[in-house]
């Protein structure tokens, strides 16, 4: 059934992001002088390589909680076919980074438990960031200030229980940077299209792409993450086109990144003859994704 309506709803997804790039583009008018390239060789060269080991430390310390042992290489590796994987209208990324623990060792019940609560937990501290910035709205801030970090303690309260405090403690901290990595990856998207969006402010639009990536619906997000960016910069003064394009720059050059990894690794592991997690072969994880 996912199968068949697969490639609809990515067709769907991708002309809804096409036809809002052709918007926000032309409703911008950038000219060829507007486009500051530093930017975008940092998002590339730095911020990409930044979030793709962010990635793997937390698979680490997921593996670190399931008492099994990921190393720091394998599990960039796993971090960048996750990030791939993402694409599917499914959590391809939860499915991924679940099917490595399970590889090293781990349950299955206990893999789900962990990727499913450092999901939630990365959707909560986005929350209460975008609540931060936007505190001057007044309660609709608030409350989803106070929402976001309920749910981020009711989180860490229960890998306390179920496993101990420092891997709540450093699953929370470790969001924290994630999200902070992502505003910057943002606040850079912005200045290379030409439009200066400070730091702090950037967390609203980090929350609207985690937000967006949450819904699997869309291949990770794809749209979502534009649209709700658009909104969002009506609240903090950000011409709601420049979110849009911002955003998708961001997606893009992230895409390509670790396409142009994943292909690397794959052509090395056909020469090695091993899969994708070492033992099993790429295409076993594609059929468990497709069931």
């Amino acid at each position: 059934m996912l199968s068949a309506w697969r490639i609809p709803i990515l067709l769907v997804a991708l002309a809804g992001f096409a036809v809002g790039c052709a918007i926000s583009l032309r409703n911008l008018a950038l000219s060829s002088s507007a486009i500051n390239l530093d930017p975008l060789f940092a998002i590339v060269l730095l911020l990409i390589p930044a979030s793709i080991a962010y990635g793997a430390i937390n698979l680490m310390l997921m593996s670190h909680a399931a008492e099994v042992r990921i190393g720091f290489s394998h599990a960039v590796k796993v971090s960048v076919f996750s990030n791939v994987a993402e694409m599917l209208p499914l959590p391809g990324g939860a499915i991924v980074r679940a099917a490595a623990l399970i590889e090293a060792g781990s349950s299955k019940k206990l893999s789900a438990e962990l990727v499913i609560a450092f999901s939630l937990l990365w959707i909560a501290v986005g929350g209460a960031g975008a609540g931060v910035v936007l505190i001057e709205l007044g309660w609709p801030a608030i409350a989803t200030l106070a929402a976001s970090i309920a749910s981020a303690l009711a989180i860490c309260c229960w890998l306390t229980w179920r496993f101990n405090l420092i891997v709540a403690v450093t699953a929370a901290a470790l969001r924290i940077v994630g999200v902070a990595l992502l505003a910057l990856r943002l606040m850079l998207a912005f200045t290379v299209i030409g439009m200066g969006v400070a730091w702090f402010d950037s967390a609203s639009f980090a929350f609207a792409t985690i937000l967006g990536s949450a819904a699997s619906i869309a291949p990770a997000g794809l749209g979502i993450s534009e649209a709700l960016s658009s909104l969002i910069a009506h609240l903090v003064d950000v011409a709601p086109a420049a979110a849009f394009l911002a955003t998708a720059l961001n997606r893009l050059l992230g895409l390509a990144v670790n396409i142009s990894a994943a292909v690397a690794y794959t052509m090395i592991d056909r020469l090695r003859g091993v899969g994708m997690l070492a033992n099993r072969p790429v295409s076993a994880y594609t059929q468990d994704m497709d069931r």
